[in-house]
């Protein structure tokens, strides 16, 4: 049987996988490469669908954060046209707790009229800038770096819910650095988030405020015009289409001793591969049982990390029915409110264009502590639950004139404060493999940018070995 030789296989056409293999093309043309998806659609769980004139993203509902990488890849694209970025009079959030919508305050002096916190949690909420930054690298949960910088009440009051709202997890056993490692840089380089908010001239200043996805204040999304998220995964798709292979994935693979290596792949469609680097741009758990025959020891490290189950919700209600439509961005339930909706967003504030003029349209999300319990809850009584919920909070006593589910089994991955040391050991692991990367959400930072920067990342190590070869 013939054998096709690749620079680089990319297994994987999630948003890592396409922003890497992109990335490879723009810097070295004459590099040969292949991508192969399981699945018969690219793009992962980025994607939208369009129904009676409103946009529905099933995956991340925009970008929260505009890194050269980032940046590089939506020019490079030639969607630098189409980038929108939300409504600055729709970007207020609130924390729903007993039975009332709390704003969430801005680190300004307006924090003091808050009734989410106590007088006591408020002056302390606005001391964050006196407080030193921390110079040591013992590992901290989410919830001990935002009581430490901003107190224990705005902690549990409002991080928690924000944490809980997408992660379905305690704040308190959440990885801080693999969670939100920006937020950490932010202490690291300005001292205080206080200070960096302050710092309008810093170059990552404006991202500062949705660091991790959590506003504090003036945070902007952004999404494209058409088709929503969806169009920056299909147009990688589209430009990648002559080396992307659907349908396809890897049933095998064996290290090949030759003085450059590599790997030699069985593929699902018959063919043998061969190729000097592998990027396995896959969640662990599909890593597991290709490397474990290789690397045993990996498997239960890839094993561990687990993931939180998300049901999204598209709901639309028509505004001539509402009696005070919403006028914020987000609400995050209180763990404490005991509710099957964790948060929701209006998508139709954040991004007008998205849904017809008249109608209201909200993003529902619903989560579960763990997978058992969200397989025993039915989609049909996930959303009529939600939609209760968020008709009760809201305000809202109209029927939906659309209500559409997807539903994620593995949504978010649960960075659990032994996350980094799991991730090192994994990484440590597969140095004995020359040229092979492991490049996933899995591993650390949940965000498209974030995505997209560790891919740039990956790619000049990539580069640098094959240059070396």
């Amino acid at each position: 049987m013939s054998v096709e030789v690749f620079d680089v296989v990319v297994a994987g056409a999630g948003i890592s996988g396409l922003s890497i293999a992109f990335f490879l093309q723009q810097q070295e043309p004459q590099k040969r490469y292949l991508i192969l998806e399981r699945s018969g659609r690219a793009g992962g769980s980025l994607f939208t669908q369009e129904e009676g004139g409103c946009t529905l993203d099933w995956g991340a509902q925009g970008i929260l954060g505009s890194t050269p990488s980032m940046m590089r890849l939506i020019r490079g694209l030639g969607l630098e046209s189409e980038l929108v970025v939300s409504e600055p009079n729709a970007r207020q959030s609130a924390v729903f707790h007993k039975g009332k919508l709390r704003a969430i305050p801005s680190l300004s002096l307006s924090a003091l009229g808050s009734d989410i916190l106590s007088l006591k949690g408020r002056m302390r909420f606005l001391r964050e800038s006196w407080v030193p930054k921390k110079t040591d690298d013992a590992p901290e949960s989410v919830f001990d770096f935002f009581s430490r910088r901003f107190g224990e009440e705005a902690a549990e009051m409002i991080f928690s819910p924000m944490v809980w709202g997408w992660t379905a997890t305690d704040a308190r056993d959440l990885s801080m650095a693999s969670l939100l490692p920006r937020w950490i840089e932010i202490e690291r380089e300005f001292g205080s988030v206080s200070a960096a908010m302050r710092n309008k001239q810093a170059e990552k200043a404006p991202a500062l405020s949705v660091a991790g996805g959590l506003p504090l204040s003036d945070g902007a999304w952004m999404t494209f015009r058409r088709g929503g998220m969806g169009m920056l995964t299909r147009t990688l798709a589209t430009r990648l289409m002559t080396s992307l292979r659907p349908n396809t994935e890897i049933l095998a693979l064996r290290p090949i001793e030759s003085p450059k290596r590599g790997f030699r792949l069985q593929l699902s469609d018959g063919r043998l591969v061969e190729t000097r680097v592998l990027v396995l741009a896959m969640p662990p758990l599909a890593v597991a049982p290709l490397l474990g025959p290789v690397l045993p020891t990996l498997v239960p490290l890839l094993q561990s990390i687990r993931y939180a189950p998300l049901r999204v919700i598209g709901a639309a209600f028509p505004k001539a029915l509402l009696k005070k439509p919403f006028q914020g961005s987000s609400v995050f339930v209180h763990p404490s409110e005991k509710r099957t909706l964790s948060a929701l967003h209006c998508t139709s504030n954040l991004f007008p264009f998205q849904a017809p003029e008249d109608q209201m349209l909200l993003r529902l999300l619903v989560t579960a502590s763990d997978q058992d319990l969200f397989a025993r809850i039915s989609d049909n009584f996930a959303v009529e639950k939600a939609l209760r919920d968020a008709c009760e909070i809201l305000g809202i006593s109209a029927s939906p004139s659309l209500a559409r589910l997807h539903a994620w089994s593995h949504a978010i991955p649960r960075y659990h404060l032994e996350h980094p040391a799991v991730v090192d050991s994994i990484m440590t692991q597969i140095k004995i493999l020359p040229g092979l990367y492991l490049l996933n959400s899995a591993y650390g930072g949940v965000g498209v940018h974030e995505c997209v920067e560790r891919a740039d990342r990956t790619l000049q190590a990539i580069l640098h070995r094959l240059i070396g070869d």
